[in-house]
């Protein structure tokens, strides 16, 4: 294949995945909100999940919103440390351990360790305001 044959064939195709590569950085780098957000993105913090894990219900009895106490620690590395400990005491008396992961978007789920069962929610802030 001679010199401009090839650019016949490879002229077209660059073009086309240039263009692909700036709709798809157009689309991620126009929206200031998305842009502030992985500017800002922080860890995972202890405080902001125990915050978000007083909301849960009690796993005993009649499942009241209860908690009066909760103090979590991060056992894994990485931006989200996963997965978490967390202890909580109740009003009722009665304390719970529960093994938590959260996901990328703050959600969590809390597996409890004592007894059967686990607590979907949402949502642990993961970014600075």
């Amino acid at each position: 294949m001679n010199g401009s044959a090839r650019m016949l064939v490879l002229g077209p195709t660059l073009a086309a995945g240039l263009a692909l590569a700036a709709a798809a950085y157009s689309a991620t780098g126009g929206d200031p909100a998305f842009v502030r957000q992985q500017e800002n993105a922080r860890p995972a913090r202890a405080a902001d999940l125990e915050r978000v894990m007083l909301t849960t219900q009690e796993p005993y009895g009649r499942h009241r919103r209860n908690a009066v106490e909760a103090s979590c620690s991060a056992r894994g590395s990485g931006e989200l440390q996963n997965p978490w400990r967390c202890r909580l005491s109740y009003s009722s008396d009665r304390r719970a351990s529960f093994r938590v992961t959260i996901a990328s978007d703050g959600s969590f789920e809390a597996v409890h360790l004592e007894g059967t069962g686990s607590i979907a929610g949402c949502c642990v802030e993961l970014f600075q305001r």
